[in-house]
C-alpha cells in the first residue's frame, strides 16, 4: 500500500519572485566576476557602436528620421544661429544707418562680408558680422571681437516692423563695462551658446581668459 505524501502549499508568485530574484543575484555576481575584457569579449558589438559619441550632424540624422528633420529644418530651432549669409541675414545691410544718442552704426556689405562700422563714445571700429542669432520677432548678430570672444551686438534687427533698434535704449555703458555689448553680458560663448549650438566646445582658458 501507497503512502500518500502530502506537500505543503507553496503560493506559485512568491516561488516565482523567489527564482526571479535568485537569477538575478546569479548574473550580478557573474558579470561581477568579470573583467573589462571579458565583458569586451562578450559583448564586442555593443562595444564598438557606444565607445565612441562622434557629432554627426543633422545630414545624418535625417537619414533615420526624415519626419523629425523636416519638422525641424526651417523652423526656429534651425535658425537659432546661422552663418552671416545671404540664406540667415535678415537685416537691412544696404548702407543703412542707427544713431543712438551719441552713437552710430552703419551697416552694409563688403563683397560677401556683412559688416558694421560702429562709432561709439568718440571712437570708430568697424566689425564683420560672423554668425547671425536668432530668426524672429528680432534677429542679432554675432561679431569675433578676438581672443575667442565672440559677441552679440546690442543693435538688433525687428523682422516685424523692418527696423534697426537698440536692445538697451536708455542705457550708456562705457566700453569696459560688464554690461557693455563687447563685455560679459553680451558674450556668446558664456551667455548664449548652450542653447543656440549643438556640439559645443567652450574651450575656455582661464589664464589667459
Amino acid at each position: 500500500m501507497m503512502r500518500m505524501i502530502q506537500l505543503p502549499y507553496q503560493n506559485p508568485i512568491v516561488t516565482v519572485g523567489f527564482l526571479m530574484v535568485s537569477l538575478a543575484l546569479f548574473f550580478l555576481m557573474y558579470s561581477c566576476g568579470q573583467t573589462g575584457e571579458d565583458l569586451k569579449n562578450n559583448n564586442q558589438d555593443v562595444f564598438e557602436v557606444t565607445r565612441d559619441h562622434a557629432f554627426v550632424g543633422d545630414q545624418t540624422c535625417q537619414s533615420c528620421h526624415g519626419q523629425e528633420w523636416d519638422a525641424w529644418k526651417g523652423s526656429h530651432h534651425d535658425y537659432a544661429i546661422g552663418e552671416a549669409d545671404d540664406e540667415h541675414v535678415r537685416g537691412d545691410f544696404e548702407d543703412a544707418e542707427f544713431s543712438q544718442g551719441e552713437n552710430s552704426y552703419r551697416f552694409y556689405r563688403d563683397g560677401q562680408n556683412y559688416m558694421v562700422d560702429a562709432t561709439e563714445q568718440g571712437e570708430s571700429e568697424t566689425y564683420t558680422i560672423d554668425y547671425t542669432f536668432g530668426w524672429e520677432p528680432l534677429q542679432q548678430y554675432l561679431i569675433n571681437i578676438g581672443d575667442g570672444k565672440i559677441q552679440a551686438l546690442h543693435i538688433a534687427w525687428d523682422t516685424e516692423e523692418n527696423r534697426w533698434f537698440s536692445l538697451q535704449p536708455d542705457e550708456k555703458y562705457a566700453s569696459d563695462d560688464w554690461m557693455h555689448w563687447t563685455g560679459g553680458s553680451m558674450n556668446w560663448n558664456t551667455m548664449c551658446a548652450d542653447c543656440h549650438s549643438t556640439n559645443l566646445k567652450q574651450n575656455y582658458i582661464a589664464e589667459a581668459d
